[in-house]
This record gives C-alpha cells, sequence and structure tokens, in this order.
C-alpha cells in the first residue's frame, strides 16, 4: 500500500496536503492485523482510500481506475502515449493471469452476502476458477500445491486474495517503471 502512495503522491494523483492523512489512513488497519482476513479487509480499505484519495471517477471499475493511475493519472487520458502505458500493463496483467481488483472486491462483498443467507453468485466464483484454475500457488513461505477448478474455491478464497496482494506488490515495481517511461515520452 505504501509503494501505491508513494507512486501517487511523485506523480501528482494525490494532492500534497492530503498526502500524510492519506498514508496514515491506509497503514491504519494493518496495525490492528490478527488473521488473513484483516489483511484482505486492510488492503481493499488501503485500494479504495487511495482510489478517493487520487479522486479518480468512482463510476469506473477499481481496476480499470488502478491501472490509469498507475499509468500516470486519474483520469482517462486520450493520448497515445497513455494509451500505449495502459495497454503494456494489461498485457502483462493478463499474461500473469492476475485476478482482478474488481473481481476480488466483487467477489468478497458477495460473499459477505452469503454469511447473510443469500445466493453465491456462481458466475464471480466462476471467473475467479477459471481465472486460478490448475495454477500453482505458494502463499507466504508454504510449499507448492496445486488447486484444482471448482474444489474447495470458497475455502482457497483466502489464498487467492493473498496471491492477488502479492502479485499487485510484483505490479508496482513494473508501474514504476512504465510511469517513469510515460513522463519521459510526454
Amino acid at each position: 500500500m505504501s509503494g501505491l502512495w508513494q507512486i501517487f503522491v511523485r506523480q501528482g494523483s494525490i494532492a500534497d496536503a492530503d498526502s500524510d492523512a492519506t498514508l496514515a489512513d491506509v497503514l491504519t488497519p494493518f496495525g490492528k492485523i490478527q488473521n488473513d482476513r484483516d489483511v484482505f479487509d486492510g488492503g481493499r480499505s488501503g485500494i479504495r482510500l487511495l482510489l478517493k484519495a487520487t479522486h479518480s471517477p468512482e463510476k469506473i471499475p477499481p481496476q480499470d481506475r488502478m491501472i490509469d493511475l498507475l499509468a500516470g493519472t486519474a483520469t482517462q487520458d486520450p493520448s497515445d502515449a497513455h494509451q500505449q502505458v495502459v495497454e503494456d500493463m494489461i498485457r502483462i496483467f493478463e499474461a500473469q493471469k492476475l485476478v482482478s481488483l474488481t473481481t476480488l472486491f466483487d467477489l468478497a462483498d458477495n460473499l459477505e452476502s452469503v454469511a447473510r443467507g443469500e445466493k453465491l453468485n456462481t458466475a464471480l466464483a466462476g471467473k475467479l476458477a477459471s481465472r486460478t484454475a490448475g495454477g500453482v500457488y505458494r502463499p507466504y513461505g508454504r510449499p507448492a500445491r496445486r488447486i484444482e477448478a471448482g474444489s474447495r474455491s470458497l475455502e482457497h478464497f483466502n489464498n487467492y486474495c493473498r496471491l492477488a496482494m502479492e502479485s499487485l506488490n510484483h505490479a508496482l515495481a513494473f508501474s514504476a517503471v512504465t510511469s517513469c517511461r510515460a513522463s519521459v515520452i510526454a
């Protein structure tokens, strides 16, 4: 989260006047971590706070907003340079078969509603399962294990979320390079 905050402050997406308060708000939930769920909730809350602090359009899905921000702007920029950076980031994201923030957040919301007695959105669960089907996952310090499509997907949801958060950190390194490249091109 702090890496995303640094990128957004450096590129001016978060105003200097709001930067310290935003970082404090983003980091606060991580001081109270007790379990995997708290890590996910802190991450989701942090992403929402960062998106709000950058004033990116709320009607656009979180994944698209994040890609636009990492490509250098809070709004969709029609320039060829910006479009090329966005397309490169999406291509790399897709090649790694990462699960989008939008899918993760939508499924988490749906799972919370299931706990209240509502029906599971099988399309969302299927989207997650198809994205991660047959992949080998190595959650923090644990030996690799194969998770087959459809098998106990709800039980493994925390592993997927953790993987997505790890992947987001890897994407940050790439985004820092592409943001610099976009600045040079512009």
